[in-house]
């Protein structure tokens, strides 16, 4: 069983509109639709305010606003084509969400689906919406008041159509329909037809007010509907732009006298029929590419961009016919164009970062444009391709894929985790082993002194105070300025505390104190900070030893050796034994209070040396109160810990740090302990820490490396800080330092501050038009090689002009360090690393495979598979890579695989198998063929896995060869129609794929007698177009109880998934709970996620499948967290629909299992 996980989310941005869903007019919104999101920003004076989001089971086609209310009307695509009617609405708590309040399916068997034009047209009255899904029909839905009361299908006599708009009528003029539609002769003709509101149907002939004509242009695609004008001479009754090829034409609408003078008139004559075929009164040659966005921004001025980015603003003259042309600039390729107010525009783009624009009055000197960018949201799409690297060596890999296109090519660097930014490196403290920030009083708000500790000695150093001219000044302070601490034995902990002093009423009352205490392996030193002597001391009886310690503002709780537990406090100055009891061996202990407006702590967790468990204790008296068991190693450190903010309940937990690395996280409420989770963080022992980041309460947990656990979602989260080995931390709150963290290392000290917890970090590496497409990793190189397909922007029907190059980046600064130009015809189709068995060693290359553009050719005949020599320059600059080998192959090349020290590429229909030879006396070599296996319509995935390659057929499905003898034989074939379009390896003998129609599929390699034959085990439909697998995991912990990460995968909107294993003992709860779950939890309109979630296709499902198989749907799974424990949606999920579907498993329990799927991801 495998579970599909996302980790970011589509980024691509289709449609975007404004509208008001209050009654406050002044108060607008902006509506963004992504590939299957809805997301509304409110438009305030200091920007965009996210307000909510709708998640939507299907491809957003459409988004409109009604007019004369506050819903949107929405569209979704095959397989499921539907109309969501969405309101906005602000609950009793003022939270605003997105709710759907009428759905109509349309979903025909049977029917062709709708080529060019698909999505809807909102009147601009409100009153009447069309929903074009099928060839030669449309929906005509009638609105009243922003509510559906009647719909009705409408037969179309024109079948292709490529863009429709409603027409600005005489006001007690029917509604017209304005079509552009290519005919059987493959001809381009304008037409239009009066629509009946009352009967809900399209007249047969064309209308009055736009007869019908052919438009000379064929590749106009786009209408867009114009204003009449006030006392305008030329366009006094609105018309239709003509444009989306090489010109803009302008058609006028038919005044009114003439249209009923046609209606009284029926009899047309042939000298006529050309004089009643309308002209274009007005035209302009376009000069740019296909267009891709419009908008209007007044009556006659409008807002076009094409598909390089360039922005024109088109006019219309009020008093003459003619349009201009005015270049604004140049922006992301837009998808979506929205005036916001004051001449600032949203561009949303598929292509590159969404934008908000400023349209200047004048031009901007420095750019020479009209255009200011003023904010980004990012954007990653289209991922065409990807990879997982781990470049400093911290564990936490990071991934670079291909995005962009247009003239917005780029590289992202993506990674998830706490930023921490350095103020200041402290060197000169070798063998620091720990570090605990001292303040001088209790209350005070900054801390002044660091304690820094080694195995042998301690030593105490001044903070820079506020009047230092010099920050960075840390001062060492003599054993004279603080004679009471011992600086000649290594400090198991250090802490302020507080004055306790007790009452009358024999209650305890604290005060602020100048008092440190400081605990070596002997004794226990209670300081005044103030003198710096020496106030009181407790030894230890003979023959025991100080090994663990805690404290609490007015605590202190030692583990002694040989098991003995003490809790000591501060009575009139003195440090005085209140309690104590024999256990064994303790290795870890924790006094920290769980309410931090307390100077006490009621508990004590202890861990130990001999057993795999904590005991918790109350205090003072130490009595049993819980026990967490089956830890899976010797616990090391131990911590309380409240998360949650101010005014929210505070979310009580006990964390253990383990010697293996991992951190177990465990519900603590009222004395009761509840089901642990278990976080892997790396290989040594896990330390852990209280402390703030961005003002909310975290733990730092370091284990060479540095994590923070955090609350969010409900449960408590994880990510890594961007910092590699780190020993030890402590919070610091220095005047100069302000919420900071310090950090132990190897070589000194570092403070710094972390911020955005869990956060993904993109890093854009723009390349304009060098649109990247295939890129591969090489560590030898410490270098990327990244093959680029650039394309100049061209006019409308132009021949497109493309090169292609392959470069070779610094994996640090992304600097150019090589280029290597391909020929003019040829076109970079795959870039792999490969080590390649060459006289006797092993030498690592990066290879090139491309395809020679030959016009007039269905496909390529001709390619090329280039080995780049790999060289380290930042270790030796003179070392430039070369091409080591070439050679020319009968068809394109669109992969590559490793096998064996020999290269395997897919060429064309098959695969063929390389060896490298060198040529005497050269520093250059030959590719010589070894095998080849010819049997197959397109191979163009391909991957390995021992001795075996998997092949996939863009227009068949799955194969697997072995390679034997240096020959490839076929193992097992799968014949479907898959139509695969990339794969990957999913444990041994499992294969898990994509294919053109949004599915995930999977296969096992299963032996039947003499033979193996590849067993459908897996289809899911995950609607969306999956571009590339990667095989390995974002974080250290490669299982996660009970799920291992197996294959990451990108798609064309910008998503990035996680594919993981399933543990065998979850399989069978996981589906049972999903199954419960889906009877809880409904899409936009009451959708079934199992049919959500069955394998579709462009003609829709089959009645034989219920839904997925093989796969589970981790998202939907997590929506559990989102449900409070008391909840009636609980108990429904629990219980079933009947007494057969009930869970037998604890609520608790079940929690855990989908917090450890949650930090997957």
């Amino acid at each position: 069983m495998k579970v599909v996980s996302t980790y970011h989310a589509p980024s691509s941005i289709s449609h975007s509109v404004k509208c008001s869903f209050t009654q406050d007019r002044n108060m607008e919104f902006l509506v963004v639709a992504k590939v299957n999101k809805l997301d509304v920003y409110a438009l305030l004076p200091e920007g965009l305010s996210l307000q909510c989001t709708l998640d939507v089971w299907g491809r957003i086609t459409s988004l409109h606003a009604i007019s004369t209310s506050s819903q949107l009307l929405v569209t979704t695509d095959h397989p499921d084509p539907k109309v969501f009617l969405v309101d906005y609405e602000v609950s009793d708590r003022a939270i605003p969400e997105l709710v759907v309040s009428k759905t109509l399916d349309l979903y025909e068997r049977g029917t062709r689906s709708s080529e060019f034009f698909t999505g809807a047209l909102a009147d601009p009255d409100g009153e009447l919406a069309i929903v074009s899904s099928y060839v030669g029909k449309l929906k005509l839905v009638r609105l009243e008041h922003g509510r559906i009361i009647r719909d009705s299908d409408a037969s179309l006599r024109e079948l292709n159509v490529l863009s429709m708009c409603f027409l600005y009528g005489p006001k007690h003029h029917a509604k017209v329909l304005a079509i552009l539609h290519r005919d059987h002769a493959q001809k381009i003709v304008l037409t239009s037809h009066d629509i009946s509101l009352h009967d809900l149907e399209l007249s047969f002939s064309p209308s009055a007010l736009l007869p019908e004509c052919k438009v000379k242009d064929p590749m106009a695609n786009v209408l867009i509907p114009v204003l009449p004008y006030q006392n305008s001479s030329w366009n006094a009754h609105g018309g239709v732009l003509v444009l989306g090829g090489t010109k803009v034409y302008f058609y006028a609408c038919s005044p009114v006298e003439k249209q009923k003078k046609k209606k009284k008139d029926n009899t047309v004559t042939l000298d006529d029929l050309d004089k009643k075929v309308p002209k274009p009164l007005a035209r302009m040659e376009w000069p740019y590419s296909e267009i891709t966005a419009y908008t209007q921004v007044d009556p006659h001025r409008f807002l076009i961009g094409d598909a390089f980015g360039r922005i024109v603003l088109l006019a219309l003259s009020p008093k003459s016919a003619g349009i201009q042309l005015v270049p604004l600039g140049t922006a992301s390729p837009p998808m979506s164009l929205t005036p916001l107010s004051s001449q600032y525009v949203f561009l949303g783009s598929h292509f590159g970062d969404s934008q908000f624009i400023r349209i200047l009055p004048d031009k901007s000197s420095a750019e020479g444009s009209y255009l200011d960018v003023l904010d980004l949201i990012s954007n990653i799409a289209p991922i065409v391709d990807a990879v997982v690297v781990d470049i400093d060596d911290t564990a936490q890999p990071h991934i670079v894929t291909c995005s962009g296109g247009k003239n917005s090519g780029s590289l992202r660097i993506i990674r998830r985790g706490a930023t921490f930014t350095e103020m200041a490196a402290i060197g000169d403290f070798p063998n620091i082993t720990d570090v605990w920030p001292l303040k001088s009083r209790y209350h005070d708000q900054y801390h002044t002194r660091l304690l820094v500790t080694t195995p042998a000695l301690t030593s105490i150093y001044a903070l820079p105070p506020r009047n230092s001219v010099d920050k960075d000044a840390i001062r060492h302070l003599s054993s004279d300025d603080y004679s009471g601490f011992s600086v000649n034995a290594t400090t198991i902990t250090s802490a302020n505390m507080v004055r306790r002093t007790v009452s009358e009423s024999r209650k305890s009352e604290y005060h602020d104190s100048p008092y440190v205490v400081q605990v070596t392996l002997f004794a226990v030193n209670l300081i005044d900070m103030d003198s710096g002597r020496e106030e009181s001391k407790w030894i230890p009886g003979p023959d025991r030893e100080i090994v663990v310690a805690d404290i609490s503002p007015s605590q202190i709780c030692l583990a002694l050796s040989g098991g003995r537990l003490v809790l000591l406090t501060i009575e009139d100055d003195r440090i005085t034994q209140q309690s104590h009891k024999d256990l064994s061996e303790i290795s870890a202990l924790s006094i920290a209070p769980l309410d931090s407006s307390k100077m006490f702590s009621n508990y004590v967790a202890v861990g130990f040396w001999q057993k795999h468990q904590i005991q918790v204790f109350s205090l003072p008296n130490f009595e049993p109160k819980g026990t967490v068991t089956d830890l899976s190693c010797l616990p090391r450190s131990v911590l309380f810990h409240s998360f949650g903010d101010r005014g929210t309940p505070p979310q009580s937990h006990i964390l253990v740090g383990q010697s293996d690395g991992t951190v177990a996280v465990i519900p603590f409420h009222k004395g009761n302990v509840g089901n642990k989770r278990m976080v892997r963080l790396g290989d040594s022992p896990v330390h852990l820490c209280s402390c703030a980041v961005d003002g909310h309460p975290v733990v730092i947990a370091s284990a060479g490396r540095a994590s923070i656990f955090f609350w969010d979602k409900e449960s408590v989260q994880h990510a890594p800080v961007l910092v590699k080995d780190v020993l030890k931390a402590s919070y610091l709150d220095a005047y100069f330092w302000p919420s900071s963290l310090i950090f132990v290392t190897p070589s000194g000290l570092s403070i710094g501050h972390a911020e955005e917890n869990n956060n993904l970090h993109i890093r854009t590496i723009s390349m304009g038009l060098d649109n990247p497409v295939r890129i591969a990793y090489s560590p030898e190189a410490n270098a990327f090689g990244v093959g680029c397909v650039k394309t100049s922007p061209n006019k409308v029907n132009d021949l497109e002009q493309s090169t292609s190059s392959f470069q070779i980046l610094d994996d640090l600064s992304y600097e150019n360090l090589s280029t290597h130009p391909l020929a003019q015809d040829e076109e970079v189709t795959a870039v792999s690393t490969a080590v390649m068995e060459h006289e006797d060693n092993s030498v690592p290359f990066f290879c090139v495979g491309s395809m020679m553009c030959e016009p007039g050719l269905s496909e390529p005949t001709r390619g090329r598979i280039l080995l780049i020599t790999v060289s380290n320059m930042r270790k030796d600059p003179e070392s430039l890579p070369h091409i080591y080998a070439s050679s020319d192959t009968r068809g394109c090349v669109y992969a590559f695989a490793n096998i064996n020290g020999k290269l395997a590429a897919a060429v064309n229909t098959g695969v063929v198998l390389y060896r490298l030879e060198q040529l005497q006396g050269s520093n250059t070599g030959n590719l010589i063929k070894v095998a080849e296996w010819n049997h197959n319509y397109f191979v163009t995935s391909i991957v390995t896995q021992d001795d075996l390659l998997i092949i996939g057929d863009a227009i068949s499905s799955v194969a697997v060869l072995q390679l034997k003898d240096s020959q490839l034989q076929t193992v097992a074939k799968d014949y479907s129609p898959l139509w695969p379009v990339c794969l990957g390896v999913f444990g041994e003998n499992t294969i898990v794929g994509a294919n053109s129609d949004g599915n995930l599929f999977s296969f096992t390699l299963r032996p039947r007698g003499t033979r193996h034959a590849l067993e459908s085990d897996g289809n899911y439909h995950i609607d969306d177009n999956v571009n590339k697998f990667v095989p390995g995991t974002l974080s250290f912990d490669s299982s996660h109880e009970g799920f291992t990460p197996r294959q990451l995968f990108f798609t064309a909107s910008g998503r990035i998934g996680v594919v993981s294993e399933v543990h065998d003992h979850l399989s069978k709860l996981l589906t049972e709970f999903q199954r419960n779950l889906a009877g809880v939890i409904f899409g936009p309109g009451n959708l079934d996620h199992s049919l959500w979630r069955a394998p579709a296709n462009t003609r829709g499902r089959s009645d034989g499948v219920a839904g997925a198989a093989g796969f589970l749907d981790g998202d939907f799974l997590e929506n559990f967290l989102n449900f409070s424990p008391s909840s009636l949606e609980i108990a429904k999920i629990m219980a079933g629909r009947n007494q057969y579907e009930a869970l037998n498993i604890p609520f608790g329990q079940i929690r855990g299992i989908l917090e450890s799927l949650q930090g997957i991801h």
